[in-house]
């Protein structure tokens, strides 16, 4: 397995993402907090500690139920600890073995490269562009990018809001095949280029993970207002 990861400040003053990756390399986690600076660091670097700290609790995940209950639990918690007027956005992937689970919420996302048939799978995002898209309102990933909405997510981890848990979607990727890339990261990745761009990145065949990481971050470092946030992982 390799990992490579970035983070890029973009023009903010405060570097209000926050990331993890366990000892054993089986849970990876990327937070994008909002709510003014100090808050929106808080409310990112709370949700990694709670949910790392779950995870340091437990056996092992078993199957996806464990998963899911793992991550209600914690954001249970986080709800509990956070002050009002705070969010932040998870994206969470745990692989063992031959298969992966993952979920999110609001607008950080999960990418999946299958190396066996070139083939890659991007999570939805939980915010109102997506849904203009889905409804055909927004007809293109370009128009998406410069929509005056585009910042605003309908889920989050939000204090005094607990999602039901129908609303936490969990997915499993199964027969993991060697070569294939994960990558977990925050919206300010993917401020200035659509999700096929992107993933026209991670699949070229040519270059190995690192200079794929680096031309995201300096295409991050050129054009990027936002925090950005990456981890990438091939199997």
């Amino acid at each position: 397995m390799q990992i490579e990861t970035f983070q890029h400040l973009g023009r903010r003053e405060e570097q209000q993402d926050a990331y993890f990756i366990s000892s054993d390399n089986k849970l990876f986690l990327v937070c994008d907090g909002a709510g003014g600076m100090e808050n929106g660091a808080l409310a990112s670097n709370l949700a990694i500690k709670t949910i790392s700290e779950a995870y340091s609790r437990q056996a092992g995940i078993l199957d996806l139920a464990d998963f899911k209950s793992m991550i209600y639990e914690s954001i249970y918690k986080i709800n509990s600890l956070l002050d009002k007027n705070v969010a932040t956005t998870l994206v969470c992937l745990y692989i063992d073995n031959e298969y992966a689970l993952y979920c999110h919420l609001g607008d950080s996302k999960l990418f999946y490269f299958n190396e066996k048939n070139n083939s890659w799978i991007a999570t939805k995002d939980h915010s109102i562009v997506q849904e203009l898209f889905d409804a055909g309102i927004i007809k293109t990933e370009e128009e998406i990018l410069n929509h005056p909405l585009r910042n605003r997510i309908t889920k989050a981890i939000t204090p005094g809001i607990m999602p039901a848990p129908d609303d936490l979607e969990v997915e499993k990727i199964k027969n993991l095949n060697p070569g294939s890339i994960f990558v977990l990261c925050s919206d300010g990745v993917l401020e200035k280029t659509t999700n096929s761009a992107f993933a026209g990145v991670f699949n070229q065949q040519t270059s190995d993970l690192n200079e794929k990481v680096e031309i995201i971050r300096h295409q991050c470092v050129q054009k990027s207002a936002d925090n950005c946030t990456l981890i990438a992982i091939e199997i």
